[in-house]
């Protein structure tokens, strides 16, 4: 399979040897407690002002700010009017803790602060928007400003910190109320907006005191929730959890400006570690095999595995030949699935921490409908041109009316990639 890399602004390629809610639901249901067992990180000093990525490659970004803005509104213009009333609505609504989420995430009508998640997708998007228009940094900015100043979500219990989490899952049909969910939810909602913030808006109006109010409120999160990991070492390096909570660690080093010798050797951990859950045959070790939910895990996990490939790319870190070739896998497995839930069976009747009924699958029909983990379908086709998963994936988002959307992230990575395609 050819791979595409930009060399001094040319584009060439190199040889490689051989509904909303449901999806938010599905994010955080992953029946497990084992998460990376580093601690909280010691967030970096001062305040900074300039913005920050720790996925996308320099010489990507440079060619992003060569495109067209025809071509950069059609990609990331993706918040209108109804987005930035919804946010601004809700930024005066600031939750204190987020509390009462069952094992299988299927209860949002009786968890305080639950929608904090979806507030977090729509304030993605008018991030991602804010690369094409100024009016949305403002509202942003000052949306993220009324949540920091109010304190929200801080007020989470931290059951690892207590030892007090119990099992998950100690009801066959993840009934059972788990607190696990409540300070893991927390720790995402807020990284997410960490993503968004430093990669779009900590470089805006750098002398306006909200930044500080901003930055000190993301640093009580920043790190992970001290959980301790049942998977051994191998486990807090694997996709899930933002690839168990290495993300935050990485966007702390950018801002921190660590030795990159240390963020090299984590990087190399991640690869390899992801490398090994990708299987011969492109599934991916206990998501694909989740019951009615495997084509969204499958989906879900592929993008963190393609943006940590990115990651790979932006430190010069080498990235295995064979796993360029799993992730081809992984994605025809995504477009056969997608195409038709029935193929999704083989995997899904296995039914690790789930429920299976044949030839089911919770997962919208149209890419405009989906709103979150969609940046890889654009990296992947930016990435592997000459791929016939490309061909299908190139059809499938082709009607897509939101292709920079990835609430995921804190910023769609589609608004990047997409605009670059050809």
């Amino acid at each position: 399979m050819k791979v595409r890399y930009l060399v001094a602004g040319a584009v060439i390629t190199a040889g490689i040897i051989s509904s909303w809610d449901m999806a938010y639901a599905g994010n955080w249901n992953s029946g497990s407690s084992n998460s990376g067992s580093s601690g909280v990180v010691k967030p970096y000093e001062g305040i900074v002002n300039r913005s920050a990525t720790y996925v996308v490659p320099n010489d990507v970004m440079s060619a992003f700010k060569n495109v067209a803005s025809t071509t950069k509104e059609k990609y990331c213009s993706i918040s209108g009017p109804q987005n930035s009333t919804y946010v601004e609505a809700i930024a005066g609504n600031p939750p204190e803790r987020i509390k009462g989420w069952n094992s299988r995430m299927d209860n949002k009508k009786n968890v305080e602060g639950s929608y904090s998640a979806i507030y977090a997708m729509r304030w993605s998007k008018l991030v991602t928007d804010s690369m094409v228009n100024e009016n949305s940094k403002e509202i942003a900015l000052e949306s993220l400003y009324k949540w920091a100043n109010a304190g929200a979500l801080t007020k989470t219990w931290n059951c690892f910190t207590d030892g007090k989490c119990g099992n998950a899952w100690k009801e066959k049909d993840g009934s059972d109320l788990n607190p696990m969910h409540d300070i893991d939810h927390t720790f995402h909602v807020m990284h997410k907006f960490a993503y968004g913030y430093y990669f779009a808006l900590s470089d805006y109006k750098v002398n306006d005191p909200r930044h500080a109010v901003i930055q000190n409120w993301l640093k009580v999160y920043f790190g992970n929730p001290k959980m301790k990991s049942r998977g051994g070492s191998n486990y807090q390096y694997i996709a899930g959890q933002h690839t168990g909570y290495r993300w935050i660690e990485l966007l702390n080093s950018e801002l921190d400006s660590k030795d990159s010798k240390d963020i090299k050797s984590m990087i190399k951990k991640i690869i390899d570690a992801n490398n090994k859950q990708i299987l011969k045959d492109g599934s991916i070790k206990n998501r694909t095999t989740r019951g009615d939910r495997s084509l969204w895990y499958h989906w879900h996990i592929l993008n963190e595995i393609v943006l940590n490939m990115e990651t790979a790319r932006r430190y010069d870190v080498k990235i295995p030949a064979e796993m360029h070739e799993k992730v081809e896998k992984a994605a025809d497995i995504f477009v056969k699935g997608f195409a038709d839930h029935t193929y999704m069976d083989k995997w899904a009747k296995v039914a690790f921490q789930s429920t299976y009924t044949p030839g089911l699958q919770h997962f919208k029909n149209e890419m405009s409908k989906i709103p979150n983990s969609k940046s890889w379908v654009y990296i992947f086709q930016y990435r592997y041109p000459n791929s016939p998963v490309t061909v299908e994936l190139a059809k499938i988002t082709a009607n897509d009316k939101q292709p920079g959307a990835d609430g995921e992230t804190g910023i769609g990575y589609g608004c990047i990639y997409g605009s670059l395609l050809k």
